[in-house]
């Protein structure tokens, strides 16, 4: 059963891959598998999608376009300049890292900054406006789009041709986005704010920076954590340098300067060298969609009567059966298919992009699609986190948005409150005041105090808190705590046990109080979920 819901979730996502790989296979049994299959692939295309797409995704490991947003956002002054810079960052981005990338990149971001500032009725828009924008954008360049790579690459032509061919739509384009954001009105926003906290965040990574080197010239001792962060700085400058004359290997193998083999050879020897993670990232479905695609079109070129009906349909109307097909079957997979059965390039080019455009799957994934938000306590722990989920765990930065309490600006989250643990998480340590159906719900988290969360205890709140029947001297001791947790819940407030070390000696020691411990959420529903809670 399991297998089969992972099965039905494959095809679902890859519904594409599996259609054409279904095709080819089909294909097989009427031209059967020779030699001649391997003439079907273009293996210049398949190589150059592989390295920009891990190339990129090493940008994107060393922040480089956050950092290039935060920079654009240096000239915002109001609303309409915001949400400009967002959308044509999209724009312009996609026109060199491909427009699936420059979303993945920039809406998170957009999602982030938009609540700060206080835009969030604005978002929806936003988002759609970016998805419009990207694929606008994409259509300029050979390399910003799959199938521009793979048609560019396919028609021999000039790079200057294809630019001439695409900049007029790409400039009209523009102007139509410009005249859009007319519509956003010019109304002051808190970006002036967050702007300085960035600039001072920089300024403080720098001034730590020097503060390290200046001990460590001195002969002073450098604790092993500033030692990770000088290093890891050193480390990112070193693999972007890298990364960067790795896009310009593959700029220069678009323009048949460079043999794409050996792009490929360089490509794969200095990722083994600075970051063996990235060989993960390329979109591996895609290529293998691209081989299915080429097996099905050179079979079917191959029959004659199907090849020459294809070809007389398809010939003198590429524009409007590329339009028609990448509605359809989406515009890279139209790309392949329709290029084996006209020499016309150039109107597949541009009826691929602007099929591309009308496609509302693309807008309703970007503004449906869910992302997980981590909320981080405090900016310390913020940058705690995203070192360890991106580095250490190896999630994707648009698998989540990581915020701190004060950015998320939930109703529901009235604060946290910093209580003490161990020492070496000093200032790290965290609960949480929560509103949950008109009920104030303290969470401490791991604590060795009570303290700082008795100004939020009050008759008809709930406190879930943890206890140890183990003095350790970082958990609250059942003994020490136990008579002012049996005092809260006199008074009215609902207490539950969590984080136990030993459940059968504290259920012991709370029997006769109305004490209880937490439930486990599989097994339960609390009060305050049904609406009860009173």
């Amino acid at each position: 059963m399991n297998a089969a819901k992972k099965l039905v979730t494959f095809v679902k996502k890859e519904t594409v891959l599996c259609i054409a790989g279904l095709l080819a296979v089909v294909s097989m049994f009427i031209i059967h598998p020779s030699a001649d299959y391997f003439g079907y692939i273009d293996y210049r295309v398949l190589a150059l999608l592989f390295c920009f797409m891990a190339v990129v995704a090493g940008f994107r490991s060393v922040g480089l376009f956050e950092w290039l947003i935060k920079k654009m956002l240096c000239y915002v002054k109001n609303a309409r300049q915001l949400e400009l810079v967002l959308v044509l960052g999209c724009f312009f981005a996609s026109m060199w890292i491909t427009n699936d990338v420059a979303l993945l990149t920039f809406v998170p971001f957009a999602v982030a900054v938009l609540q700060a500032a206080g835009l969030t009725e604005n978002l929806i828009f936003v988002i759609v406006m970016q998805t419009i924008a990207a694929n606008l954008g994409s259509m300029c360049t050979p390399i910003g789009n799959p199938q521009n790579l793979y048609l560019y690459s396919l028609s021999g032509s000039p790079v200057t041709a294809f630019l001439k061919l695409m900049f007029p739509v790409t400039a009209v384009s523009l102007g139509l986005l410009l005249v859009t954001s007319l519509c956003i009105p010019k109304r002051e926003i808190k970006v002036q704010a967050e702007r300085a906290i960035l600039e001072q965040g920089a300024a403080d990574r720098k001034a730590a920076g020097r503060a390290i080197s200046d001990r460590k010239m001195s002969g002073a001792e450098v604790s092993d954590k500033e030692e990770m962060v000088r290093e890891n700085a050193k480390d990112e400058k070193v693999r972007l340098c890298g990364y960067l004359t790795l896009f310009f290997l593959c700029i220069l193998t678009v323009l048949h300067v460079l043999d794409y083999r050996m792009l490929l050879a360089i490509v794969i020897g200095v990722l083994f060298v600075l970051d063996r993670q990235l060989f993960t990232k390329p979109d591996y479905m895609l290529l293998i969609t691209f081989v299915a695609f080429f097996i099905l079109v050179g079979n079917i070129k191959n029959m004659d009567g199907f090849s020459a009906f294809l070809r007389t349909h398809v010939g003198g109307h590429e524009l409007a059966a590329s339009i028609f097909a990448s509605q359809i079957i989406s515009n890279v997979p139209a790309a392949v298919l329709l290029s084996g059965f006209t020499e016309n390039i150039n109107a597949l080019i541009l009826g691929t992009n602007i099929g591309g455009l009308g496609t509302l799957l693309q807008y309703l994934f970007f503004t449906q699609h869910k992302r997980l938000t981590v909320v981080a306590p405090s900016e310390l722990v913020r940058e705690d986190l995203q070192l360890q989920l991106i580095r250490i765990e190896g999630c994707q930065p648009e698998w989540f948005s990581l915020l701190t309490v004060q950015q998320l600006q939930k109703p529901w989250l009235q604060r946290a409150v910093l209580t003490e643990h161990t020492d070496t998480l000093r200032l790290k340590c965290y609960g949480y005041v929560l509103t949950v159906a008109g009920k104030t719900v303290v969470y401490t988290g791991d604590t060795r105090t009570l303290e700082p969360f008795l100004p939020y205890l009050h008759p008809g709140c709930f406190l879930y808190t943890e206890l140890a029947a183990i003095q350790s001297g970082v958990h609250l001791y059942v003994q020490d705590v136990l008579p002012r947790l049996k005092a809260l819940s006199e008074q009215g407030v609902s207490v539950f046990l969590m984080h136990l070390d030993c459940e059968e000696e504290i259920s012991r020691q709370i029997q006769g109080t109305a004490i209880q411990l937490a439930p486990l959420y599989s097994s339960f529903i609390h009060p305050l979920a049904c609406g009860k809670g009173e």
